[in-house]
């Protein structure tokens, strides 16, 4: 049984001129590989199609779309699965597609599409245990499904005949029961020939499960198999009609069907197209990787200029903060001493604290400014990896300026719970995901200088993103917490999440937050440690200067 095209229309969906434009090339070039594909000449068709859509890849990995890149390696496994010579490789770029489209509401069926497709390249390594569990979620996931959804998604016939495949017949007999209707199905050119499956997955329910071997279902199997316009079609048919006569006993008929397949299968393999195909696939995929090697590093590149950026903006910051910090404690030490000496100085008492003010309010400008540049800028940028690191370095803005207001109102009298209730839960609410996110906060009723506080709202920052960012907990909720404790005099901080990377080298250590948390981790003169087999779990230790 091969996958053929697609089963519900793709339709370009875009923000801007440049994604639409993206968008109608990727789908131009899908569509004609997909129309290649269709043909099933033999494995020549397979491998014409492969140019079309390494085209629909390569800009699908440049607009960094998730609805592109869903099928655009969609199609690619499509091809292995043809190919049937890589089937780790097939069972690889389903998985991903379907991952890819489960989140998108416009591509549900596609994930359906994909996802009974997953089980098929399981069946083809004899996995019966992956291909049932893989039927058994999506029978799970369909049966609470109503009836104009069912009615639109003609695959659950390719999910029985999957089943028979492994011999879950009962599994099968429930699809076909649950999901289906003989009067919903019908062949389509362009992609299966769905009724001669639910043909075929009935006549294997009758003959191999219900011992029936002169069903009806055969004889429409055999007008099936007559009108199959291609020899992967007729090799299919011709071999389980061999199958089924030999299982019921009439081996005359199950001779003559297996003599047909022999020759059908020749014609097939021929030396030249298996050749073809071979070299296709191998020049796709060192595309791929060609490209990928490009794109890393564009990203290398990118990273060194926003970590030269965020050092200097970092030291420019910090310098102010603390000289601002001390002028401004040096105006409130000189006030209070002509206050004492003479009372009538009140009038200058008032020019210096409206001084202060102002010094305050130019501070909260200039991150605005610095604020609104990295705004500016990331609007202009089009790398999706350049946008995200202009939008971290905003939320570390952010958080400096929060930090800032909190000092100014506490009146230097900032202690650590207030200053980490307030900074954890804003850090989250600036970050937008879309997900359930509990944060557990148990801090000390202790106070620290202020110079201690900067460094200690970035790392926290830089951590609950990196959590936000790439921690893939099992229920689904992000549980991040924060626990500040007082042991032999020194300050306790402990972070961790309930999450695992859902990327490779997402916490791997070397990347800029990771620099900048030992930069930061420096100037608090604090012991780093990551304790356990967890990662993600920081325990950091310093002096109160306080």
């Amino acid at each position: 049984m091969l996958a053929s095209c697609t089963e519900t229309p793709r339709k370009p969906i875009s923000r801007t001129s440049d994604k639409q434009a993206d968008s109608l090339a990727f789908f131009t070039y899908l569509d004609a590989g997909d129309s290649v594909y269709a043909a099933k000449k033999g494995y020549a068709s397979f491998a014409a199609s492969l140019k079309y859509y390494d085209s629909a890849q390569a800009i699908a990995d440049r607009s960094g779309d998730s609805l592109l890149l869903a099928e655009a390696i969609f199609a690619k496994g499509r091809v292995h699965d043809a190919w049937n010579k890589e089937p780790r490789k097939t069972i690889a770029y389903f998985k991903q597609a379907a991952s890819l489209f489960r989140p998108l509401p416009v591509a549900y069926k596609r994930y359906l599409y994909a996802k009974h497709l997953l089980a098929h390249a399981y069946d083809k390594i004899q996995d019966s245990t992956h291909t049932a569990r893989v039927l058994a979620e999506l029978y799970a996931e369909l049966k609470t499904k109503d009836t104009a959804l069912l009615r639109s998604i003609p695959s659950t016939a390719e999910m029985a005949l999957i089943a028979t495949e492994v011999r879950a017949y009962p599994l099968a007999d429930s699809i076909l029961t649950h999901l289906s209707r003989r009067q919903w199905i019908r062949n389509d050119p362009n992609t299966y020939d769905y009724l001669d499956h639910y043909y075929l997955t009935r006549s294997r329910l009758e003959v191999f499960w219900r011992k029936n071997p002169r069903s009806a279902y055969v004889d429409s199997l055999e007008i099936g198999f007559q009108r199959s316009k291609n020899v992967i079609d007729s090799l299919y048919y011709s071999t389980n009609l061999a199958n089924l006569y030999a299982a019921g006993g009439r081996f005359k008929q199950a001779y003559t069907y297996l003599m047909l397949a022999q020759v059908l299968g020749q014609r097939l393999n021929q030396h030249k197209s298996i050749a073809e195909m071979q070299q296709a696939l191998l020049r796709s995929e060192l595309r791929a990787e060609k490209r990928k090697l490009e794109y890393r590093a564009s990203i290398r590149e990118t990273r060194l200029v926003a970590l030269w950026i965020m050092g200097a903006l970092l030291a420019v910051i910090t310098g102010l903060s603390i000289y601002l910090y001390y002028r401004n404690k040096s105006y409130r030490a000189q006030s209070q001493h002509l206050s004492v000496l003479n009372g009538q100085l009140d009038d200058k008492v008032e020019q210096v604290e409206l001084l202060n003010k102002e010094i305050q309010h130019r501070i909260k400008n200039n991150l605005q400014v610095i604020y609104s540049l990295l705004r500016m800028q990331e609007r202009k940028s089009q790398q999706v990896e350049t946008i995200e690191s202009l939008q971290i370095a905003r939320l570390r803005i952010e958080s400096i300026a929060n930090l800032h207001n909190q000092l100014a109102a506490s009146n230097d009298e900032l202690s650590i719970a207030s200053f980490s209730e307030n900074l954890i839960p804003a850090v989250v609410a600036c970050f937008s995901v879309d997900r359930q996110v509990i944060t557990h906060v148990n801090a000390i009723d202790r106070r620290l200088s202020s110079r201690q506080y900067l460094p200690l709202a970035l790392m926290l920052t830089e951590w609950v993103i990196n959590s936000l960012k790439h921690a893939s907990p099992a229920s689904g909720i992000l549980e991040i917490n924060v626990t500040f404790s007082e042991i032999d005099k020194q300050i306790c901080l402990r972070y961790c999440d309930n999450g695992q990377s859902s990327q490779t080298g997402a916490r791997s250590g070397d990347g800029l937050g990771t620099e900048i948390i030992n930069l930061l981790s420096r100037q608090l003169d604090a012991v780093l440690t990551t304790p356990g087999l967890n990662p993600y779990h920081y325990v950091l230790s310093f002096s109160n200067d306080g």
